[in-house]
């Protein structure tokens, strides 16, 4: 649905609504002038749909609410289509009036500026009506006796007022949403970044060990070559493995340098405080928990304030362990982040109050291809996550700890230099 079309329902629900609730009404005047509830939706209406088409919309909303009296006043008041037709249709001049002083000011540039949209709506609230009483008495300025005229500026100063109020509160309410969606995407380009980051980490560290293989693969080569009995075929094959991966090496290389790139362009702030890197990795995994169908409250619990520019790796140790601790519970559960600074060093724990470790797998639990964890058709998860984390706490200069008790839960303490 374009941007056209689907404008036309919302106008056609506003130009009803004002004339339904116009019926809300007082008549101060004795005549058919009114101040009615209708001019306040309209306000509000279109302080929150601003991208109605302004003059379009008054039209259409001044059109309806003619016609919508005409035809009360023909179909339950024995009135002729044409005296009420002259007795209602001032209220058009109210209505165009309105929106082309709104629209010469340009309003919608304000709505950051709620103050600014209450004078304005004053302004324009107040010489609409007066236009419309001066076109009701054929333009006689007789009758716009003082009282008359403070009774229009009291008018408009209440519906400013409240216009004022509805934008303040859209304007809280907008802030609040960009900051959620802001806080959402940091969280969601943290999580990516981190995973990058991992992936390069243990890219270098392939990197380095295809590195070794290749010199000790051109070394077996310098040994065999020339030595008799061994055929010149061996050496030269101890040759071809050398020459092979060093072009795995440049495979490598290159995919390093892509997922540099790829951190390169999530650019994020330099340093982030402890709390709201636990508080990120938190949100995350809450989402997690309700993608599974579990009840888990993850809290954070940081002592101090402090900040770090270690900020892929720590996301990328916590979420791994956090991840763990809410696929370990079984419907509902806890899990507690935390966070210290003692002795220079960064304290971090996770701990959940699930089914725990048994105390003979304590020693296993850091292996490669460990796992306790198994799919619902029985198949067993790769166990590389916790290896995963031990390798990045020791890069960092740290050391990961695990204490456990069975049906107690489990907590993975770190100590890092900070």
């Amino acid at each position: 649905m374009t941007k056209r079309t689907w404008k036309w329902p919302i106008l056609a629900f506003v130009a009803f609504g004002t004339a339904l609730l116009g019926e809300v009404k007082i008549t101060p005047f004795g005549s058919a002038f009114r101040f009615g509830l209708g001019s306040m939706f309209f306000l509000f209406s279109l302080l929150f749909w601003l991208q109605l088409p302004l003059r379009r919309t008054g039209l259409v909303v001044g059109l309806m609410t003619v016609g919508w009296r005409v035809g009360l006043d023909v179909a339950y008041r024995n009135q002729s289509a044409q005296s009420s037709f002259l007795a209602h249709s001032p209220a058009l001049a109210y209505y165009l009036t309105l929106v082309f002083f709104l629209y010469s000011v340009r309003w919608w540039e304000k709505r950051d500026q709620p103050l600014q949209i209450g004078v304005l709506v004053v302004l324009a609230d107040g010489g609409a009506n007066l236009i419309e009483m001066l076109v009701r008495t054929g333009f006689n300025l007789e009758y716009l006796t003082p009282g008359r005229l403070w009774t229009l500026l009291v008018v408009a100063l209440l519906r400013g007022l409240a216009v004022v109020l509805l934008a303040d509160i859209l304007l809280q309410e907008r802030y609040r949403t960009a900051r959620e969606m802001e806080e959402e995407q940091l969280a969601r380009r943290l999580l990516v970044g981190s995973n990058l980051h991992m992936e390069t980490f243990f890219l270098r560290k392939s990197m380095a060990q295809v590195e070794t293989v290749m010199a000790r693969s051109h070394e077996l080569y310098q040994k065999l070559k020339g030595r008799k009995p061994i055929p010149d075929s061996l050496a030269a094959m101890a040759l071809d493995v050398a020459k092979e991966v060093h072009e795995i090496k440049k495979d490598l290389k290159r995919l390093e340098e892509g997922l540099n790139k790829l951190l390169a362009e999530e650019p994020l702030a330099e340093v982030l405080t402890v709390e709201e890197i636990l508080e990120l990795v938190a949100a995350a995994n809450r989402s997690y928990a309700e993608s599974l169908g579990k009840t888990v409250s993850i809290k954070v619990e940081v002592e101090g304030q402090y900040v770090t520019d270690r900020i892929y790796p720590l996301v990328s140790i916590l979420n791994n362990l956090v991840q763990n601790a809410v696929e370990a519970l079984e419907e509902k559960g806890e899990v507690v982040l935390r966070a210290w600074l003692a002795g220079g060093r960064l304290g971090l724990s996770v701990q959940d109050n699930g089914p725990g470790i048994l105390p003979e797998d304590w020693d296993l639990i850091f292996e490669p291809g460990f796992t306790t964890k198994f799919t619902s058709e029985g198949q067993p998860s790769t166990g590389i996550g916790l290896t995963q984390v031990k390798d990045m706490v020791e890069h960092l200069g740290g050391r990961v700890q695990l204490t456990s008790k069975s049906g107690a839960g489990v907590q993975f303490s770190m100590e890092i230099p900070f």
